[in-house]
């Protein structure tokens, strides 16, 4: 991280209309700006290899200035001057991150990468052993494409990113350096990592066998956010470790459901580009002829 006497203040109210000081080693409106401009540029270019048409737009949207801003005003409150009482809290970024990547969702590391480096640690980001190293590939096209003086740093300083096996002493330099440490895989493996050596107090954030469920009132399902929730299935399809499995509807009845179903398919319909892949058509066609021989 850098030295700290190069952190400079954000100020933001929180829900009690007190004033919360987030210190980090960047401006967060120069910051916003320069993702601004480098998605707008990245965006008239290719996706690079290994990224797919979807992934590419969604990593983009993500990445801009309001996407990215709404991650502090979101935690701590809307953007406020700095009064002259005293703040209820002084935050500080940690030092280090350590992030343990899986195999089977390979945007998960781009994205996981750059909500930790807008916390203003350095982030050290281990790809699976056997995945496309994602975050390697974004930061070479981030730089590529001529990054502002910001994000360079924060890319080309802040960030390292490699791939290794479970085995490798890495693992356990990594963990004992880090401040926080994040992992996502299988639940055998997240024990392993949070066994290994670390700093008194430093949290571990697993994220292992689980199965994503949604709730929802059904008023609240407009359309924007069913896409929302659509556009999981559409890059990933049931393998995305987001990808929920079920959907309930809080207080909501049999018709709630048909009506809802028929939307999800209109909305699907329209967000979807050419032929699915194989493997969902199939899980497809064999629910339709599941729900036929129940009678709907």
């Amino acid at each position: 991280m850098s030295d700290p006497t190069d952190l400079r203040t954000h100020s933001f109210c929180d829900s009690s209309g007190g004033r919360v000081d987030v210190c980090l080693p960047f401006d967060l409106d120069t910051l916003c700006a320069e993702y601004d401009a480098l998605t707008a540029r990245m965006a008239r270019h290719p996706a690079p290899e290994g990224f797919s048409r979807a992934e590419w737009g969604y990593l983009l949207s993500f990445m801009r200035g309001a996407a990215l801003r709404s991650v502090f005003t979101q935690s701590f409150g809307p953007v406020c001057a700095a009064l002259a009482d005293p703040p209820a809290q002084i935050l500080h970024p940690p030092s280090n991150i350590a992030v343990w990547l899986p195999n089977n969702v390979s945007l998960l590391g781009p994205l996981v990468t750059v909500l930790s480096l807008l916390s203003g640690a350095d982030v050290r980001a281990k790809a699976g052993a056997r995945s496309e190293n994602l975050t390697a590939r974004l930061r070479d096209t981030i730089l590529q494409t001529g990054a502002g003086p910001e994000l360079t740093r924060l890319w080309e300083q802040a960030l390292v990113t490699e791939r290794f096996d479970r085995a490798d002493p890495r693992n356990a330099r990594w963990s004992g350096n880090a401040d926080a440490r994040i992992f996502f895989g299988g639940d055998a493996a997240a024990a392993e990592v949070a066994a290994l050596p670390h700093r008194p107090g430093a949290p571990f954030f697993g994220f292992g066998h689980r199965q994503s469920l949604a709730w929802a009132d059904p008023d609240a399902l407009t359309d924007a956010a069913l896409e929302t929730f659509l556009r999981v299935f559409q890059i990933y399809g049931k393998a995305g470790c987001t990808s929920p499995q079920r959907l309930v509807l809080i207080g909501g009845t049999p018709a709630h459901c048909v009506a809802l179903a028929d939307k999800l398919v209109a909305l699907y319909q329209r967000l979807t580009f050419g032929a699915p892949p194989v493997h969902i058509a199939s899980d497809s066609f064999m629910a339709e002829q599941v729900a036929r021989a129940r009678g709907w």
